[in-house]
């Protein structure tokens, strides 16, 4: 019974070093695309949730990429979309 205890929680250690590893190397990729400086941004607010307004959120949207770019004066500008201030 022991060894079955011991070894579930070794393959939980397992899958957990796995996903992290995967989640790391996620992240990377989309730092790393045109994106990178706004999620930089994103994510350092999310780091620092407690000392982040909430208002400083409400810029940040999910945008599909037909949206064009979020950061950009023409943003949603084909929408009829005024770029949040």
């Amino acid at each position: 019974m022991k060894a079955k205890k011991e070894k579930e929680l070794a393959d939980d250690a397992r899958l957990l070093r796995a996903w992290k590893k995967f989640h790391r190397e996620e992240r990377e990729a989309v730092l790393a695309g045109p994106y990178g400086a706004t999620l930089a941004e994103l994510f350092r607010m999310f780091a620092n949730m407690k000392h982040v307004a909430p208002a400083l959120l409400v810029g940040f949207k999910s945008v599909s990429s037909d949206q064009g770019d979020p950061v950009s004066p023409e943003w949603g500008a084909h929408r009829g979309v005024a770029r949040p201030e």
